[in-house]
């Protein structure tokens, strides 16, 4: 994930810049929840072979 895209979700629907660290990562997690939800649909193996552990500290990383 690039920087742009990250700054770009930092801003709420209403265009307000976040400050919320915590509405952040929400966001973040609501999208990644979303993402393995489309990628159950195309059931690609692969991805769900990985440990759950795996994927968190992909977030957590990602996140800072």
């Amino acid at each position: 994930m690039t920087n742009t895209a990250q700054e770009r979700e930092t801003q709420t629907p209403d265009g307000k810049k976040v400050h919320n660290v915590q509405y952040q990562q929400g966001r973040a997690i609501i999208m990644h929840i979303m993402l393995v939800k489309r990628r159950h649909r195309s059931a690609s193996s692969s991805y769900n072979s990985l440990p759950k552990s795996l994927w968190l500290t992909q977030i957590k990383t990602r996140e800072m």
